[in-house]
């Protein structure tokens, strides 16, 4: 699955989820007409800042092998906190700030935690675009 980045926006950013995150078609509560098929979903930022991508694979057989990871979600969002269910295909959901703001006063806040100077912490309220901070819950499906 390679290396997750721990942020997904930059220095004391939203955390990534550094785990995947797993389902399991086994019909419940009888099992009748299981597939048994297993589907794992990651945001993954091996691409860098603002390349993060909601990657999902699956397995037909007990994991003892994998497709090939292909990445939920659309090439505009930033995927964050993915989630994924399983049936005939796969599908994921996940936390998205493609509709949020910037705010440069807490971007140069965190950058500047990383030297011996730090600023002061900006009141994000007063100091930001009213839209900072806001996220919305995207999925998409893949029929593999």
């Amino acid at each position: 699955m390679g290396i997750m980045a721990s942020t997904n926006d930059g220095v004391a950013g939203a955390r990534t989820n550094s785990f995947p995150i797993v389902d399991l078609a086994n019909t419940a509560p009888t099992g009748t007409g299981a597939t048994n098929e297993i589907v794992m979903t990651w945001s993954d930022a091996r691409n860098g800042l603002n390349h993060e991508q909601a990657l999902v694979q699956f397995s037909s057989n007990q994991g003892v092998t994998w497709s090939t990871p292909v990445n939920g979600a659309e090439s505009s969002d930033r995927p964050d906190f993915p989630a994924v269910a399983s049936t005939t295909f796969g599908a994921a959901v996940w936390n998205d700030a493609r509709n949020a703001a910037d705010c440069a006063a807490i971007d140069a806040y965190r950058q500047s935690l990383l030297t011996s100077s730090p600023l002061p912490a900006p009141a994000p309220g007063t100091a930001c675009p009213p839209t900072f901070g806001n996220t919305d819950i995207f999925g998409g499906s893949s029929s593999v």
